[in-house]
């Protein structure tokens, strides 16, 4: 699948050892290294506070990551990913991010009634997974629309979504019980976050898949968005500052 993908947003592929010895893939270097151990990094400079980009690095980032799952669900025949998390979203040295990591990543050759695609088993990274992937039931590109929304939810707040009810849940764990909380409208806290990314999120991550926009949906938004977060922005900066408060992030 690799080898066969060009996109200024997806890590390249650059060949394969297949001969004696251990087997490797050779990708282009992301000096940056992952999304994942970037915020980790932030994280031990703040003294274990957890860091808040400003609105304009999540931008550029949701930009990229939109940009790199319309060229794959556009793909002929369409490409899902299946496995969006932090540590699969990888950063250039000029702070641009590619996906990487496609060995879970599914072609679809064949669509079912109202495009879903027969597709079955508990793929990807729990956090991250939409819940009709957990009910292995049959799905569409859609769900890398929902992991979309939980990565942006970390990029905004520095902090892994859901990870209280992660922590209680751990020891006695059932997918089944995840499932349920998430079909019951289980999701992280958006007061915190930006209004125009907030809503933005609670569409990405709608119950019902076929609410959730399309990747080429929000490319097509991103532009609005980024003037609406300028102007309140411009709006907030000539505001008093509460004392104390020196945040200059999203939050």
């Amino acid at each position: 699948m690799l080898s066969h993908l060009r996109h200024p947003n997806l890590v390249l592929f650059l060949g394969a050892v297949i001969d004696d010895g251990p087997l490797w893939i050779v990708s282009e270097f992301m000096e940056g290294g992952s999304l994942e151990d970037f915020f980790k990094a932030k994280k031990r400079q703040r003294k274990g506070k957890p860091f808040r980009p400003l609105a304009s690095d999540v931008l550029r980032w949701l930009t990229d990551f939109a940009r790199a799952l319309c060229f794959l669900h556009n793909a002929c025949p369409c490409i899902i990913h299946r496995d969006l998390k932090p540590g699969n979203l990888l950063l250039s040295a000029e702070g641009h991010m590619k996906i990487g990591d496609f060995g879970l990543s599914k072609i679809v050759k064949g669509k079912m009634q109202q495009d879903r695609y027969e597709m079955t088993g508990r793929t990807g990274t729990l956090r991250y997974m939409a819940p009709e992937v957990m009910e292995e039931e049959s799905y569409s590109e859609k769900v890398d629309i929902y992991s979309l929304a939980f990565n942006v939810w970390f990029m905004c707040t520095g902090e892994r979504p859901l990870e209280l009810y992660m922590r209680q849940v751990t020891s006695a764990f059932k997918v089944d019980e995840m499932t349920k909380h998430l079909r019951e409208g289980l999701r992280p806290d958006v007061s915190r976050i930006q209004p125009a990314i907030a809503a933005l999120l609670v569409r990405c991550w709608a119950q019902d898949p076929d609410e959730r926009p399309s990747a080429q949906e929000l490319c097509d938004l991103l532009p609005s968005l980024k003037d609406e977060i300028r102007l309140s922005a411009k709006c907030a900066s000539k505001a008093p500052m509460p004392a104390g408060d020196k945040s200059c992030s999203l939050q």
